[in-house]
C-alpha cells in the first residue's frame, strides 16, 4: 500500500516535503519526534490522503457521544459489533463500563473507548495520535499488547518512543523541525 504525501505547509513553513509512504500489509508503524514538529499535521495528511477505508482517533476525546452509554460510543449503534466490543472491554478489565454514562466517565476511560472503537472500524487503516494519553500504566500495558497481537490491518500511531513500542514495529518515521 503507498500513501502519497503532498508538501505540507502552515504559514510558509515546510512541515513536510511530497513523499510517497510504502507500506506493506498489516503493519504497525510509528510516527515520533519532538513538540512541534508536525506529528499530527502528518497523521492527519496521512489519513486524508489514503485512498482506503481509515479510520482516525484523535488525541483527544471529542469524538465522543454524550448522553449515550459505553458500548454504543464503541459501536457506533451498530448491533453486530456488540459481541467484539464487550469482549475488548473484559480485556481491559472495563465491564463495569458497560452500563455507565459517557459523561460520569475519566479521561483514560473515555480514551479507552475511542480507541476500542478504532480496533472495531472495519477500514484498511487504523490511524491513531498518541494512544496512550490519560490512560494508567496497566492499561497502556493491556493496550501495547493489543497492538502487538493486531494484525488485521495497517495500524500507524503517532508516540512520544517508548521501548515497549520499538519491539513492536515493522517501521518508524521521526518528524524534525527544519532550520
Amino acid at each position: 500500500m503507498q500513501i502519497e504525501i503532498r508538501d505540507i505547509k502552515i504559514q510558509n513553513r515546510l512541515f513536510c516535503e511530497k513523499t510517497v509512504l510504502e507500506l506493506p500489509n498489516h503493519g504497525l508503524y510509528v510516527i515520533h519526534g519532538d513538540n512541534g514538529s508536525g506529528k499530527t499535521l502528518l497523521l492527519r495528511t496521512m489519513f486524508i490522503e489514503t485512498n482506503a477505508e481509515a479510520c482516525y482517533v484523535s488525541q483527544s476525546n471529542e469524538r465522543i457521544i454524550e448522553n449515550t452509554g459505553c458500548i454504543e460510543n464503541i459501536t457506533l449503534f451498530d448491533e453486530d459489533k456488540k459481541k467484539d466490543a464487550i469482549r475488548q472491554l473484559e480485556y481491559f478489565h472495563l465491564e463495569y463500563l458497560m452500563n455507565r454514562d459517557m459523561e460520569k466517565l475519566s479521561g483514560g476511560e473515555k480514551r479507552l473507548v475511542c480507541l476500542l472503537r478504532g480496533f472495531l472500524s472495519e477500514g484498511e487503516f487504523l490511524f491513531i495520535d498518541e494512544p496512550t494519553n490519560d490512560i494508567d500504566l496497566k492499561n497502556i500495558d493491556r493496550l501495547l499488547d493489543l497492538l502487538r497481537d493486531f494484525k488485521k490491518i495497517n495500524i500507524l500511531l503517532l508516540f512520544p518512543m517508548m521501548t515497549e513500542l520499538m519491539q513492536l514495529l515493522t517501521k518508524s518515521m521521526f518528524c524534525k523541525t527544519k532550520n
